[in-house]
């Protein structure tokens, strides 16, 4: 089975048993394919925008345990802009998101964008050799 079968496979389980229904392996890939996807296609504020931060926190982990340390410090950075917590709820963080001003948020934003594409192609890396190793079927 290649990745590309096994993500497929993957969101077809999501479909029929929702998160719940994952392992934690499979939940790893999930949480960290969230944060890279979303920014590769609008911003790390568009992990944040959408559903994704719903798991920011076990996003955090699944970074810990990826040794991502640098992507999880660049996560927890923008995580800051939103205050003491992330909020898992998206009315939230969408509220907030819509009440900053552009320019401070803008600038921040703009910086972890461009940090975080640096450390994906290690992070993806890395995922990778993860799947091999403890999802996909030998």
């Amino acid at each position: 089975m290649t990745i590309d079968e096994a993500w497929r496979d993957l969101w077809a389980e999501i479909e029929r048993h929702g998160y719940g229904g994952l392992t934690r392996h499979q939940l790893l890939w999930v949480d960290t394919r969230a944060v890279i996807d979303a920014t590769n296609n609008g911003g790390i504020i568009s992990y944040f925008y959408n559903s994704n931060a719903s798991r920011y926190y076990d996003c955090l982990s699944a970074l810990d345990q990826l040794g991502a340390t640098t992507v999880r410090q660049l996560l927890e950075e923008a995580g800051s802009l939103f205050g003491e917590r992330v909020s898992p709820d998206q009315e939230v963080r969408n509220a907030i998101i819509n009440a900053w001003d552009g320019g401070r948020y803008s600038a921040a934003l703009d910086r972890l964008d461009h940090q975080l594409y640096v450390e994906f192609p290690a992070l993806e890396e890395r995922l990778c050799e993860f799947l091999e190793e403890k999802v996909l079927p030998s």
